[in-house]
């Protein structure tokens, strides 16, 4: 597997509040990371790091062997259309439908023409069984489908791999299933993607490794299996108590 983000020392600090130090990580190409934690542990910020929307303190984000944290805003922008982001909420522009929300950055950033972009935007659509969707605003859906409309616009800029910030933590319980259903498809196509999340279930079916946050940094890196019945540290130990 060929290695696509490499993390060296990583710390973010805000004044005197160290929320993580000294994290060094990687991932491989087609992997699918599981970033689990209890709350406060500073997941959501380590994950906005990685792609400098929330720049880190100190630190290395090598991307495709690119050095993130070394580079002028041009050249940041141009890798980050290659890092799809998903966050808690769904950001959609209210007045532009469906379609035009997916279509949108194509058209803008990467210059796609008009037909290209409804093209490849539709597929996407019809993709997280939005079919029936493509000229309804969002104010129209649900936030089960509203959020697969965002999973569509992130995956519209072709992106190399795919971060989601608790993609389901806003959603009412009846609507995760079928954005998690979405999610697990991408992870069978060989998407590599990194997700903060609380679903148990999702991160041991679905997850090739586990990263477990707390305390400042990256406590445990294991497989679910191994994670989830015989965790190597006592903080993971104690957050499993809680959450299964």
């Amino acid at each position: 597997m060929v290695e696509l983000l490499k993390i060296n020392n990583l710390k973010k600090q805000y004044g005197d509040k160290i929320i993580f130090d000294n994290v060094s990580t990687e991932v491989s190409s087609g992997e699918v990371i599981a970033i689990l934690g209890p709350s406060g542990a500073g997941k959501s910020i380590f994950l906005r790091a990685i792609n400098l929307l929330d720049a880190p303190t100190d630190g290395q984000v090598l991307f495709e062997s690119n050095e993130l944290t070394n580079l002028h805003e041009n050249d940041l922008n141009k890798l980050r259309e290659k890092m799809g982001m998903v966050f808690q909420n769904f950001n959609l522009f209210p007045n532009l439908s469906v379609l035009e929300n997916v279509k949108l950055a194509p058209v803008k950033v990467k210059g796609m023409s008009d037909k290209e972009a409804s093209t490849l935007s539709q597929k996407l659509l019809d993709q997280v069984g939005l079919k029936d969707k493509y000229n309804v605003y969002p104010s129209s859906l649900s936030g089960g489908q509203q959020q697969r409309v965002a999973i569509a616009r992130a995956l519209a800029m072709a992106p190399d791999v795919m971060l989601f910030d608790e993609p389901t933590s806003a959603l009412d319980p009846e609507m995760v299933g079928e954005v998690l259903s979405v999610m697990k498809s991408l992870a069978d196509d060989g998407m590599t993607m990194l997700v903060v999340t609380h679903e148990m279930g999702f991160a041991r079916e679905v997850a090739d490794k586990i990263w477990f946050m707390a305390d400042g940094g990256i406590q445990e890196i294991a497989t679910p299996d191994v994670f989830f019945t015989s965790p190597r540290t006592q903080r993971a130990k104690e957050f499993l108590n809680k959450v299964l």
